[in-house]
């Protein structure tokens, strides 16, 4: 309430030279397209927003929803923005050539913090970036700065209005007419705010269909809508998608705790390896564990991929690369010592918890070998990060391609930071070795690394040390069963 009545006396001055909206539908229509579905339209609101014509020029929101790492809130607000920014850039003549249209907006959170996040792209591609800062209003110094910058911000739309701006969003508006272009509805909304879902075999629903939805139910499983509506009966996207086959998941009996739902592939030996990982002892940090699992469906606890990290928040990474490198190694080395090539290493892959504990997910295509020299002549895993044999369709050892999959992505997280790590990129480069017999075994990767962070990181690393691979280095030969191919 207290942010409230601050942004109503601040921002909404009497002259008339701004135009506000509060708790009403946009000026601008926002126009979305879900993969394979027409395009669609949906007018969505915010507590706030300011704007010298038709584009918005400020968006903010209070956090009305539970806490969580990144807010439905949070994630509406950057969505909508997103749109904004990536329709300045390329339809309103005053920023189409340079693309240096800049959103402000800030979002409020229950502890008394505001968060500025500036949104904006850059000139070689599509995605949306932002920077942000925070202010704390418990603070006095922060609530000071906070108000600067609004003071600031106020005089920046002072400035002459968006040439161009609004032909076009008429433009745009037309355009949607003219198409007939429809709200992405599910069901008459029960309230402000809540979420609903589909009673449709529609994915837009709930991200599944009721055979998925019946299913998970007679586990005690309920879905977590893949959209959110606003109060238009409109509905919003996510940033991040999932795929069909991975839902969002809770249990009836504790729906503030999410979960991972994962249709398995029946050709897939994914639900017998992580059995087969959860009877090891003692068990690795970093794979993946399930929390449940019946018919085709694995239950994996929520976590925050690093590809996320290294899109949204790479300073947060930045602090924790030994942390995450040495995750790594040790995760894909405890499964080489069971034999388990995963076969699919990459960042889309790897995800970390709040300590940012690394753990390997996605076992898909992974599979049992007898030792590291077994081959097979199938193609696995994501082009972008598959050793040479593998794209060029050769024999090969799972065991060694994996080692250079490692070796590619070590060194994809070292580019995350300024802080040059010798050591750990000549390891690296070692795994990544054209002759896949050249490439050192990450069981004996200390064997080969000297220690790769400087004495400051000692106590940090110390801990993980003793966490990483027991064993004498020699692979494990378990009873398995063979792979086909």
């Amino acid at each position: 309430m207290m942010a409230s009545i601050f942004f109503d006396a601040f921002l909404f001055p009497a002259n008339g030279r701004k135009t506000a909206w509060k708790y009403k539908r946009w000026p601008i229509t926002v126009v979305v397209q879900r993969e394979g579905e027409p395009l669609r339209q949906y007018s969505p609101r915010n507590d706030f927003l300011i704007s010298n014509s038709a584009l918005p020029r400020l968006l903010v929101q209070v956090n009305s929803t539970p806490k969580t790492q990144f807010p439905k809130d949070l994630r509406r607000m950057l969505a909508t923005g997103a749109f904004v920014v990536r329709f300045a850039n390329n339809f309103v003549s005053k920023f189409s050539q340079r693309k240096d249209f800049v959103l402000c907006t800030f979002f409020i959170a229950a502890n008394g913090t505001a968060t500025r996040y500036n949104l904006f792209q850059k000139l070689d591609g599509k995605k949306v970036y932002y920077t942000k800062k925070a202010f704390l209003f418990d603070d006095p110094l922060g609530r000071v700065e906070f108000a600067r910058h609004l003071y600031n911000l106020r005089a920046e739309l002072d400035q002459k209005e968006d040439q161009g701006a609004e032909d076009a969003v008429k433009a745009l508006v037309d355009q949607v007419k003219k198409c007939k272009m429809k709200l992405m509805y599910t069901k008459s909304e029960t309230g402000r705010g809540k979420h609903t879902e589909s009673n449709h075999d529609d994915p837009a629903g709930g991200g599944g269909g009721n055979g998925h939805n019946a299913q998970l139910r007679a586990h005690g499983y309920e879905l977590e809508p893949k959209i959110i509506m606003d109060d238009s009966g409109g509905t919003l996207e996510p940033v991040y998608k999932t795929p069909d086959h991975i839902l969002t998941v809770y249990k009836r009996t504790n729906p503030n705790k999410m979960f991972i739902a994962k249709k398995v592939r029946e050709e897939s030996d994914e639900l017998e390896i992580l059995k087969f990982l959860d009877t090891m002892r003692p068990k690795s940090d970093h794979v993946i564990s399930l929390v449940d699992s019946f018919d085709e469906w694995a239950i994996f606890p929520r976590m925050t991929t690093i590809e996320y990290y290294v899109d949204v928040s790479r300073k947060e990474l930045q602090s924790k690369l030994p942390q995450v490198c040495l995750g790594l190694i040790e995760g894909v080395a405890y499964l080489h010592r069971l034999c388990i090539a995963h076969r699919d290493i990459k960042p889309d892959n790897l995800v970390v918890d709040k300590n940012f504990t690394l753990q390997i997910i996605d076992f898909d295509v992974a599979m049992r070998v007898q030792d590291e020299d077994e081959e097979v002549d199938d193609q696995c895993g994501t082009e972008r990060w598959m050793a040479p044999e593998v794209k060029k369709k050769l024999w090969h050892s799972p065991i060694k391609a994996d080692r250079w999959s490692c070796g590619l992505v070590l060194l994809f997280l070292l580019g995350v930071s300024s802080k040059e790590d010798i050591s750990l990129k000549r390891f690296a480069r070692s795994l990544m070795a054209h002759d896949p017999k050249e490439r050192p075994s990450l069981l004996k990767w200390d064997k080969y690394l000297p220690p790769p962070f400087s004495d400051s990181d000692a106590r940090e690393t110390s801990q993980l040390r003793r966490d990483r691979v027991e064993g004498d280095g020699e692979m494990t030969k378990p009873n398995v069963k063979k792979q086909r191919h």
